[in-house]
């Protein structure tokens, strides 16, 4: 094997697994994987898994990202506001 910083490695410089070891750890950290929940101790997906509303990851609305959105457009009058210029 050559040195794992030189240009050998033509999939990524930092190859340091097999693409086994690499779909591996995919199957494992994939909830629709059987994998996911062996590693974890568990027997299986719980049967109510459907059941349970996902979290949602940003609880902004459409108002909160369009506010947002327009404070960062240096083309738009709520970016001149946000940084009081006139």
């Amino acid at each position: 094997m050559g040195n794992l910083w030189s240009s050998e490695n033509t999939e990524n410089s930092l190859n340091y697994q097999s693409k086994a070891d690499d779909d591996n750890r995919s199957n494992m950290m994939n909830p629709n994987n059987p994998k996911y929940y062996k590693v974890r101790g568990l027997p299986g997906r719980p049967d109510d898994w459907q059941d349970i509303p996902p979290t949602p990851r940003y609880p902004y609305t459409k108002s909160d990202i369009d506010n947002r959105s327009n404070q960062l457009n240096p083309n738009n009058d709520a970016y001149k506001k946000s940084r009081g210029i006139p």
